[in-house]
């Protein structure tokens, strides 16, 4: 049986192919490298090198590389040259992803969960939560149901996340050092880190640990908090680093992992780049499978509807992008919102989980995109037969309205687990 072995050292890993990266943060690109889509998957690595012009090439899909081209090269030379080339469908530089929160960290200042019960605790609005108490008495959730945090990864080894973790049982019971189920990821027990390219998607951040709190705590378990699934499966993504970025490259892969490996619920609590062919691909590729993106609408204020906020705005019928709201059913003012674009409000301000080192308290629309992927989770573990089009309609359909998100999101409401799951509201 594999154990992973936690070292609370970090590692700073570099690629063997390609030199350490500097990040271009001006323009939230890695300097020097491209992901190109080649219109077909049966070309070997020294053609494409040959084609590409450059022996710093991976590959990160079927047809999707990574190149690395000299510093010293203009990108719009680099990707109008390679773009001239028959052989090549799209040319992106390799965007820069960043945490979505309007507040992180910072200390709890309220030691409760008012978007699970709101009864006016700390001045709150009775009845603005999600449901939670009378969607327990439905179902609790299921640990068939996958939900893949796509974060900075997990704390693996916290007492409220350890029984409700994904385990990939044919590594588990496999033999250490070999690629067991042969999906071309060595000793994946839990999940997989793409920042540092190994099996140990630790968090070494606290941010996606915070998100899988929300979404998955266990319950009546005597411990701090209470997720919104009490029973689920959470897979550790990593692909963010503990510095909170991560790469276009890293999180195709990412998405790619958690659609392989059949997740039912993805949640994306990072944004930033611009429009991307390639990331857009990978989504709709999941929605093929099967699987339900939730991402968290971005955390600038602004209107979606006018200036996009990705990922959360590709127009992909799995994606749900899920705005903050208040404990007193406001939307919250960094939130963004978006009358088409921006699916539904959920809990995102003052929100109560718990970080590397204990409790903590942090406000953003990931947050809220934690609470909207948990109660789809809990409506799969009642109808788990439910495609992602038909989970998001639901969700839309059976939201709370909220005068505050009247003409801001396409519900005009929050999300209710306890509606959503009875299939009815007042």
């Amino acid at each position: 049986m594999k154990r992973i072995f936690c070292i609370m050292t970090v590692i700073f890993c570099f690629h063997e192919l390609l030199a350490a990266k500097s990040i271009d943060r001006s323009g939230n690109v890695v300097s020097g490298e491209f992901l190109v889509k080649l219109s077909s998957d049966q070309y070997q690595l020294v053609q494409v090198q040959d084609l590409l012009g450059s022996q710093n090439v991976r590959r990160v899909t079927k047809s999707v590389y990574l190149v690395q081209r000299n510093l010293l090269e203009r990108s719009e030379f680099v990707v109008s040259s390679l773009k001239a080339l028959d052989q090549v469908e799209l040319v992106e530089p390799n965007y820069v992803y960043q945490i979505e929160s309007a507040e992180w960290p910072s200390d709890p200042v309220f030691q409760d969960q008012w978007g699970l019960h709101n009864t006016g605790q700390n001045g709150g609005e009775p009845g603005v939560d999600i449901g939670a108490l009378k969607a327990w008495e439905i179902t609790e959730g299921s640990k068939e149901i996958v939900i893949a945090v796509i974060d900075t990864g997990l704390l693996l080894n916290h007492p409220d996340l350890r029984n409700n973790l994904w385990i990939n049982r044919a590594e588990f019971e496999g033999e250490t050092g070999v690629d067991d189920d042969g999906n071309g990821f060595v000793d994946d027990i839990y999940g997989y880190d793409f920042a540092n390219s190994d099996a140990d998607p630790m968090d070494d951040h606290g941010h996606g640990t915070v998100l899988a709190g929300i979404a998955g705590a266990e319950g009546n378990n005597g411990e701090a908090i209470s997720g919104v699934n009490r029973r689920v499966s959470l897979m550790a993504i990593k692909f963010l680093s503990s510095g909170g970025g991560g790469s276009l490259e890293n999180a195709v892969r990412s998405i790619n992992y958690a659609t392989q490996m059949g997740a039912h619920v993805m949640i994306n609590g990072w944004g930033g780049g611009s429009y991307s062919e390639i990331l857009q691909s990978a989504i709709e590729d999941a929605n093929e499978k099967g699987s339900l993106f939730v991402a968290g609408a971005g955390s600038e204020g602004s209107d979606n509807d006018v200036r996009p906020m990705y990922p959360a705005s590709y127009n992909v019928p799995n994606v749900i992008s899920a705005t903050a709201v208040d404990r007193h059913g406001q939307l919250a003012g960094f939130a963004n919102f978006g009358r088409s674009t921006v699916t539904v409000g959920a809990p995102g301000v003052e929100i109560v989980s718990f970080g590397l080192t204990g409790l903590t308290m942090g406000s953003g629309t990931s947050m809220a995109a934690a609470y909207a992927g948990g109660v789809a989770g809990l409506l799969l573990s009642k109808e788990s037969t439910l495609s992602p089009a038909q989970v998001k309609e639901r969700l839309i359909a059976q939201s709370m309205t909220l005068s505050s998100l009247e003409n801001k999101v396409v519900s005009g409401g929050m999300v209710h687990a306890f509606f959503a799951l009875s299939g009815g509201k007042p």
